[in-house]
C-alpha cells in the first residue's frame, strides 16, 4: 500500500483555498470599479458615460487582469481614458494608474492591497486636478 503524500494533499488545500480567495476579491475589485463608473455618471447628471470593456456600459470583463473606465460625453461622443486596472492573478493587489501630468504623458501608478485602500485610492484620484480637469473638459465640450 502506497504511503499518503500529506504535503501534496496540503498544498493542494491550500491552492484550493488561495483561488477561491482570488475569486472573492477579483469580484470584490469589479465591484468597487462598477460602482465608481455608475456614480461618476450620476455625478454628472448622466453627460459623461463610463466606457470599459466590451463595450459602452457593459460590466462583461470579469475574466480580465486588466481594464480600465474611460469617459464618454453623452452628447459629443468625445471620450477620454480615465484609469486603468491591472489585478495581480484575479485579485489583490490591483494597480491603479492614472494620468499624472498632460505634458509630459505620465502616469501616477499605485497598487492596492484590499477594498479600504482601492477606495481611497481612487477617491484621491478623483480629487487629482488633472482627473477633475479632464472631467471637467469632457462636460463642457
Amino acid at each position: 500500500m502506497a504511503m499518503v503524500d500529506f504535503e501534496r494533499v496540503c498544498l493542494a488545500s491550500l491552492g484550493r483555498v488561495a483561488a477561491k480567495a482570488r475569486e472573492g476579491d477579483r469580484k470584490e475589485i469589479l465591484d468597487v470599479v462598477k460602482r465608481l463608473a455608475n456614480e461618476l455618471e450620476a455625478a454628472t447628471n448622466g453627460l459623461l458615460k463610463a466606457r470599459m470593456p466590451k463595450g459602452i456600459g457593459s460590466y462583461d470583463f470579469e475574466g480580465c487582469d486588466y481594464f480600465w473606465i474611460g469617459l464618454e460625453n453623452a452628447e459629443t461622443k468625445e471620450w477620454q481614458n480615465l484609469v486603468q486596472f491591472e489585478t495581480n492573478f484575479g485579485g489583490y493587489p490591483v494597480r491603479i494608474s492614472y494620468t499624472n501630468d498632460l505634458q509630459t504623458r505620465t502616469n501616477f501608478t499605485t497598487s492596492a492591497k484590499n477594498r479600504l485602500a482601492l477606495e481611497g485610492s481612487l477617491a484621491g484620484m478623483l480629487r487629482f486636478p488633472v482627473i477633475a480637469e479632464r472631467i471637467y473638459s469632457l462636460m463642457n465640450e
